[in-house]
């Protein structure tokens, strides 16, 4: 009688470390839930390719959804035309500039 409480003690670890080692061969055995690419990159390896690709060990396999690139809005056109600032030394010793919008020289005075 005076060893019943030990064995007690000691079926109960037992007991409770054969659960939760036989738990644990469980739970890691069983695979993640997986419905996306997301899902799939979170627990297996991505491929480097474009767009990225998970596979996962059943054979499925999840490709990244991309978001397409969005095109730039076109600058509004100025109507305004900027010629160089050269300057033509004229004969009488003045200077005249290039005139738009041909961007040719103005005549000499």
């Amino acid at each position: 009688m005076k060893f019943l409480p030990k064995l007690l003690l000691i079926i109960s670890v037992v007991s409770v470390l054969l659960v939760s080692t036989l738990l644990y061969l469980y739970l890691k055995n069983q695979t993640p839930l997986v419905n996306s690419f997301d899902d799939c990159a979170k627990y297996y390896p991505v491929m480097e390719s474009y767009p990225r690709r998970c596979n996962t060990p059943d054979g499925r396999s999840f490709t990244e959804t991309l978001s397409p690139t969005p095109t730039p809005t076109p600058t509004p056109v100025d109507d305004t035309i900027a010629c160089t600032m050269e300057a033509l030394l004229c004969p009488d010793g003045s200077y005249v500039g290039r005139v738009p919008p041909s961007c040719e020289f103005a005549l000499c005075p």
